[in-house]
């Protein structure tokens, strides 16, 4: 039975093949003490497309960025992996969780709606659309 490639290296830093998961898209090494680790390299992507689908539901997302009347349902976590702005942001004492209010907002100024969900949509995706109209503006976002 075909469940996938799988790599194990030995600590004679030596390298085996084989078959392990369904998609073949794992590896795996094996220790000194006999012990082996399972490495499924594109469970981020997936993750990521579930946790960006989750947003586009508004399920399980825990903040709102307001820009310019527009409000954007995002998870705190996917931003301040992706941004050492919005981890400062989210893990401030000023932004920690209210009792009875699971979401909390924060407003964005100098960045416009267009920009700020090319920002999210690249925190969920790690693809952003750069053209002659918005690099500036992306450059200038990002680096807050």
């Amino acid at each position: 039975m075909n469940i996938g490639d799988v790599e194990i290296e030995h600590p004679s830093q030596t390298s085996l093949q084989g078959n392990l998961l369904p998609d073949g898209s794992g590896s795996a090494s094996e220790g000194a003490h006999s012990q082996l680790c399972l490495t499924r390299k594109e469970f981020t992507e997936k993750a990521l497309d579930i946790l960006n689908e989750l947003r586009n539901q508004g399920q399980l997302c825990d903040a709102v960025i307001k820009v310019d009347g527009e409000s954007f349902s995002v998870h705190r976590n996917i931003l301040s992996a992706s941004s050492a702005y919005f981890k400062a942001l989210f893990t401030s004492k000023g932004f920690q969780p209210v009792p009875r209010q699971p979401v909390q907002e924060v407003e964005m100024v100098d960045v416009t709606k267009d920009i700020m969900r090319c920002l999210i949509d690249y925190a969920y995706s790690r693809q952003v659309l750069i053209t002659e109209a918005n690099v500036e503006q992306i450059l200038h976002a990002a680096d807050r």
